[in-house]
C-alpha cells in the first residue's frame, strides 16, 4: 500500500484553478449562447469573458484550501491509502 500524506498546496490549486477555468467557459459559452438567443448580447459578452475567470479563481482558493486542511488532517491521522500496481 502506498499512502498520500500530502498535497503541494500551490501546484495542486494552480491545476485545479486552470481545470475550473476551462469549465468556467464551457459554461460561458453555454450562457452566452442563451443570452444571445433572448437578445442580450451584453450579458452574452460578459458570460464570456467572466465565467472563465471567477471559476478559476474560485477553483482556485477552493482547492488550496481543500489541500491544505488534507495536509493538517493527513499528518494528524493518515492520508489516503492506494495500491499501485505495475502493467
Amino acid at each position: 500500500m502506498q499512502e498520500l500524506k500530502s498535497f503541494n498546496v500551490m501546484a495542486t490549486a494552480k491545476v485545479a484553478g486552470a481545470l475550473y477555468a476551462i469549465l468556467g467557459e464551457v459554461g460561458g459559452v453555454i450562457l452566452a449562447l442563451t443570452s444571445i438567443v433572448e437578445g442580450r448580447p451584453i450579458r452574452a459578452l460578459l458570460a464570456l469573458i467572466f465565467f472563465g475567470v471567477i471559476y478559476g479563481i474560485v477553483g482556485f482558493i477552493i482547492t488550496a484550501i481543500t489541500a491544505w486542511l488534507y495536509n493538517l488532517i493527513a499528518a494528524q491521522i493518515g492520508g489516503i491509502e492506494f495500491e499501485l500496481v505495475q502493467r
